[in-house]
């Protein structure tokens, strides 16, 4: 038998044996519940209509979790974000979203835990200070937000989070030429602390 006919045969019966040593993946116990928290940005401000060399807006964002099985959750995913403009005062808009999030499978050994998701829910943007500035007709919209993320575990029931996604919000104006300069999605990130129990 030609060597290189046994190396291949030896590698075939060697791989499956390989696999199967290696360690289960890590999944999370159905039912179990998390919270998290932290700090979001999108890359443009809400009102860019209005300031379009505005910077992007920051706020909070939190939620929570519950495992229907071992690779997939029902998240609830809520944020604020603030921008303030000289002319027309203080904006904040309100998001509030829910919907399925898939966990990849992975090793126990690993410290990454890669999941994605798809939130639909609504938003509301606000306006403060000057009355006359009100440019929306429509200030609760529908909003939804596919995203990706990674969380890296720092404890059993600690791990730090980063998340990245786009969150469409078509918030309508008065003047359909300002409407136009108004993008209805724009890029998110988000960072923060998940907490397992």
């Amino acid at each position: 038998m030609n060597a290189w006919k046994f190396a291949l045969i030896v590698l075939l019966l060697a791989v499956p044996c390989a696999l199967a040593q290696t360690h289960p993946a890590r999944n999370f116990q159905k039912s179990e519940i998390a919270v998290y928290g932290g700090y979001s940005v999108v890359t443009t401000n809400f009102h860019s209509y209005l300031d379009a060399s505005g910077p992007a807006e920051s706020g909070w964002n939190a939620g929570v979790e519950v495992g229907v099985t071992r690779h997939i959750a029902v998240a609830g995913d809520f944020s604020q974000y603030f921008y303030m403009e000289s002319a027309s005062g203080k904006q904040h808009t309100v998001v509030g979203m829910a919907g399925p999030r898939v966990y990849l499978p992975v090793p126990k050994k690993w410290l990454i835990h890669p999941f994605a998701d798809f939130l639909v829910g609504g938003a509301h943007i606000g306006l403060s200070g000057n009355a006359n500035s009100q440019p929306f007709s429509k200030d609760s919209v529908l909003a939804w937000s596919p995203n990706a993320g990674v969380d890296l575990r720092v404890t059993k029931h600690v791990s730090l989070r980063a998340t990245a996604g786009y969150l469409h919000t078509p918030f309508v104006t008065f003047d359909s030429e300002i409407q136009r300069g108004s993008p209805a999605g724009r890029p998110r990130v988000a960072v923060g602390i998940v907490y397992r129990f």
